[in-house]
């Protein structure tokens, strides 16, 4: 498939999700504070036009040997990552950011406001899944038939992959994203992913945002 690494560059997401940004916060099923709810309402009208919302990506084949699975450099035997795209014989390879805007007010504002902080890091995190929302929606239409994404770090798809991906969309240069030795990116809201393209869609693996992932003791996890 074309080796053309593309760039795609929203102006805007669907509003935000309040519900989504209380999960991240941690909240729970707890009622929210009066403070809470006003914090939340603050940060959101300050966040208005100050994130980016840009992401990089190809299409690359799929080659199967020796139980393991080839897209290009990356090379892997992760077995979710096999099934996940078990019908596919191509990928979209992705990496999204919404920019360094929130890191900078997650840093400033914690040691002087701890709950500010907390929901600058939930809305970056609701951002970040909105927009790989829109792109998988984005995909959909032009392909048809695609899988769910599924990122290095989740179940048995190790985060060192990371590199792999990092190499094949040159993030740094297409979109300003960097990953350290510590596989830690930066800017910290950001996400890379891979999307299996299917000739029928029917790919058996249609989950939830949390079915895919072996860590059963996230915070964040959604219990459906």
């Amino acid at each position: 498939m074309s080796s053309i690494i593309y760039l795609k560059e929203y102006a805007s997401l669907p509003p935000v999700d309040i519900g989504e940004l209380f999960r991240y916060s941690g909240l729970g099923k707890s009622e929210p504070s009066y403070e809470f709810l006003s914090e939340v309402d603050e940060i959101i009208k300050d966040a208005e036009g100050k994130l980016t919302f840009k992401i990089c990506y190809r299409s690359v084949d799929i080659d199967y040997s020796d139980n393991c699975i080839m897209l290009e450099n990356l090379r892997s035997d992760s077995g979710l990552l096999k099934r996940r795209l078990k019908n596919s014989s191509k990928a979209i390879v992705f990496a999204a950011t919404v920019g360094m805007w929130i890191d900078r007010k997650i840093i400033r504002y914690g040691s002087v406001s701890p709950l500010k902080s907390l929901i600058y890091e939930a809305l970056g995190n609701e951002r970040i899944e909105a927009l790989c929302d829109e792109f998988e929606n984005d995909m959909r239409k032009k392909y048809q038939y695609t899988t769910d994404r599924f990122s290095p770090g989740y179940g048995d798809f190790d985060i060192g992959y990371q590199r792999d991906i990092f190499r094949m969309l040159d993030c740094q240069r297409k979109i300003g994203l960097t990953l350290n030795e510590s596989l830690m990116m930066s800017p910290s809201k950001s996400v890379t992913a891979i999307m299996g393209i299917e000739k029928c869609g029917d790919d058996g693996e249609k989950t939830g945002k949390c079915e895919g992932c072996s860590l059963l003791n996230c915070t964040y996890r959604i219990n459906d």
